[in-house]
Parts: C-alpha cells; sequence; structure tokens
C-alpha cells in the first residue's frame, strides 16, 4: 500500500504589486486557510425540535436566527434550523476548538437582504478566532430534502517582510 501524505493546511503567500519609488523591502501577507464542512440531516433536527421544542432552540440558536426560520413553517422551518446547525458545526470545525464545542449561540449565521447570509461570532467564539488569528470567515451553505449542509473558510493573516 502507497504511503499518502496529506497536508490540512498550506500558507499562500501575496506579495501586492510594487509602486515606483517603493522602498526595497515588500511587505507579503500570508494567509494560512482552515475549512470547516458539515452535512446534517434535516430529519435529525426536527426530531431535536420536537423532543426538546424551545429548549433546543434557545441553547442552539440566537433570537434573530429563530425569528428568522420560524418565518417558515413545517419542513421548510427545519430545513432552515438545520442549514444553521450545520453552518456553526462547520464554523467550529474551522474554528478548530481544543475541546468539544457547547456554546452554539456564539456562533449567528446572519441573512442580509441580499439573501446572502454570514457568520458573526460573539464570546468565546470570537475569542477563539482572535487567538487563532482569524480575520474572515466566508459561509457557503444549501439545503435540499432531507440534508443541510454548510462549508466555512477562515482565513487566517500573518504580515511578514521580505527582503527585496
Amino acid at each position: 500500500m502507497r504511503k499518502r501524505t496529506v497536508k490540512t493546511a498550506a500558507d499562500i503567500e501575496v506579495q501586492p504589486p510594487s509602486r515606483a519609488g517603493e522602498a526595497t523591502r515588500a511587505r507579503s501577507v500570508r494567509i494560512r486557510p482552515c475549512i470547516g464542512l458539515d452535512l446534517i440531516s434535516v430529519a435529525e433536527v426536527t426530531a431535536a425540535l420536537d423532543r426538546f421544542g424551545e429548549r433546543y432552540v434557545r441553547r442552539v440558536y440566537t433570537d434573530h436566527e429563530t425569528t428568522y426560520c420560524r418565518l417558515a413553517s413545517g419542513a421548510a422551518a427545519s430545513a432552515r434550523f438545520a442549514v444553521r446547525f450545520a453552518a456553526k458545526e462547520a464554523a467550529v470545525k474551522a474554528l478548530q476548538p481544543e475541546g468539544a464545542w457547547t456554546r452554539w449561540r456564539d456562533i449567528e449565521v446572519r441573512r442580509h437582504k441580499s439573501g446572502r447570509c454570514t457568520l458573526t461570532l460573539r464570546g468565546e467564539a470570537a475569542s477563539l478566532a482572535r487567538r487563532r488569528g482569524i480575520e474572515h470567515l466566508a459561509l457557503s451553505m444549501t439545503h435540499d430534502g432531507d440534508h443541510a449542509a454548510a462549508i466555512v473558510l477562515a482565513l487566517r493573516h500573518t504580515d511578514a517582510q521580505l527582503e527585496g
């Protein structure tokens, strides 16, 4: 059997174009991407909503998320809750905490008027992102039938001086 080496993340170096008369030292930016992906069954979230009701909703979702999800009803509301949970799980995977994560309300999916969704971090999630040097999170999520999925790309920027 052939041994494979797998890289979990790689540094990408970006050097801005130099301008005329600029000093010989160029500033570059190192970007370290971290990716989180999650796929969840909408039926599992529906079961949690049915079994635990408001206790589950208050433990996992912010007021903003709950309000948006409840603008729909039945299966559509369950799919909205499920895709937001997938986004929270994907964010946790991208943030890479040391232990189990229980602060679900510290990660919020915000839907903008355009329909685009972004992540807002608060509390321990924001603190973890700062400690990890994460300056940007990109979110993509989808749901269809009994599946909801989300992917989060976290970018950590590290400035470095390069000799020119």
